[in-house]
């Protein structure tokens, strides 16, 4: 993970994916800090903590009943399907959690570039695509990951 300062003076963390469905050779994912429970620096500081991964695990790995897991997307989103249940929310798919995101990010005067995970300088100013509504109770929620019965579960 590293810190850098967007062309707008913003403040942001980098980490890279090695692989992702859509860039087999991995890609860049930026945040930006936000206040209150929901910010990201926070829960990634919760997620360590919690979890404990040694720099030979993967980042994002939990705590199974049999030592550190890998976190895959199936977990992950079963994770958060938990917690919006938990919320009275309704189902929630994999790209909608990314825009719900970005919406967020974007309220909160984030450029639209790192709001999207886009590196920086090659967006433009307009949107290409539809935001729902944000679920910012859930924004890095994925990263508050404990144990429920040998699975991924949030923490309240």
């Amino acid at each position: 993970m590293r810190d850098e300062t967007d062309r707008n003076g913003f403040c942001v963390t980098v980490f890279h994916l090695p692989r992702t469905k859509v860039a087999l050779a991995g890609e860049d994912v930026y945040w930006a800090a936000q206040t209150g429970t929901i910010d990201p620096l926070a829960a990634m500081k919760n997620h360590l903590d919690i979890n404990k991964p040694s720099t030979g695990d993967a980042l994002f790995s939990w705590r199974h009943q049999s030592g550190l897991r890998p976190l895959t997307r199936s977990q992950f989103l079963q994770c958060l399907q938990t917690a919006s249940d938990s919320l009275g929310g309704g189902a929630l798919k994999g790209h909608g959690i990314r825009i719900g995101g970005t919406l967020e990010y974007l309220l909160r005067g984030v450029p639209l570039g790192i709001s999207m995970g886009i590196p920086m300088g090659i967006c433009g100013d307009t949107p290409t695509h539809t935001h729902q509504k944000p679920t910012p109770t859930l924004v890095g929620v994925g990263l508050f990951m404990g144990t429920r019965d040998g699975y991924p579960y949030p923490y309240p």
